[in-house]
């Protein structure tokens, strides 16, 4: 004859906190994770956001670079004859400009313009070397293109157009396209993309120009007429026109390189 189970007594532990009493004792540890997470992100806020621009240096805003010094750079290339020499290219000045040698009409590839005032550079001459005092961990190149000491002979000479940039670390070459400037920027410094890292030299190459425009003058002495409108006069009541200069180079160079470790900008004191 076989037997029932023998029931289960099923023991039940002490009641715990309803929803409401387990909602109140979470209170002060959700406030205090909130206040401790507000005081973290106004720490570090800034600091994240340094970091992550140091990542995006311009020559407008060169975040966490600093300059090379001039002093420290040696430009060497071949010139124009009506070039200045390289080492305007870190004076500190825009109304000089290193000029590569150009191409005349005959010695142009078929299929390129022969007109005179159309420049175009020697492609086998067209590298300016940047020779650095001392190896440098370098992260931006800016260039002022073109001469750039008068908006009118700005726009009367040619100006660049593309670079590329390697240097004797990384011969990836960059290229970078420049910008032909209005009368109220014609003077600003331009990136130059370049590989990132330690190097001691960059190497830029000039390739396509923009096209010089034809300008008018009122200076006697550039119209040459200074006979004719008088000693000691300024203007020139009826002055001349210029035609397009078959020339064009940089004025300027910078090179930035970085100023301390990436990692140092997460710092709240840094």
């Amino acid at each position: 004859m076989s037997q029932l189970p023998t029931p289960v007594e099923v023991v039940r532990g002490p009641k715990g906190p309803g929803f409401f009493r387990r909602f109140i004792e979470a209170i002060p540890t959700a406030v205090a994770t909130s206040i401790l997470t507000a005081f973290l992100l106004g720490l570090f806020a800034p600091s994240i956001a340094r970091y992550v621009a140091l990542f995006r240096p311009t020559c407008a805003e060169p975040r966490g670079l600093t300059e090379v010094p001039p002093s420290q750079i040696e430009p060497t290339a071949d010139v124009h004859e009506e070039s200045d020499p390289p080492s305007v290219l870190v004076d500190g000045r825009v109304g000089n400009i290193w000029v590569p040698p150009m191409l005349n009409p005959d010695q142009r590839p078929e299929g390129v313009s022969e007109r005179r005032e159309f420049a175009v550079v020697d492609p086998d001459a067209s590298r300016v070397e940047l020779k650095l005092a001392s190896r440098q961990d370098v992260e931006l190149v800016c260039v002022v293109n073109g001469l750039a000491n008068g908006y009118q002979n700005y726009v009367n000479w040619g100006r660049v157009r593309t670079v590329r940039a390697w240097t004797d670390d990384d011969h990836s070459a960059r290229l970078s396209v420049l910008k032909s400037h209005d009368q109220g920027s014609f003077q600003t410094f331009q990136d130059v993309s370049v590989p990132r890292g330690e190097t001691g030299q960059i190497t830029l190459e000039i390739g396509d120009l923009y096209e010089g425009q034809q300008t008018t003058s009122v200076d006697p002495d550039v119209c040459q007429t200074r006979d004719k409108v008088g000693e000691g006069m300024r203007n020139d009541p009826i002055g001349c026109n210029l035609n397009a200069t078959p020339k064009a180079g940089l004025a300027e160079i910078k090179v930035y390189r970085l100023k301390e470790a990436r990692w140092k900008a997460l710092l709240p004191w840094a």
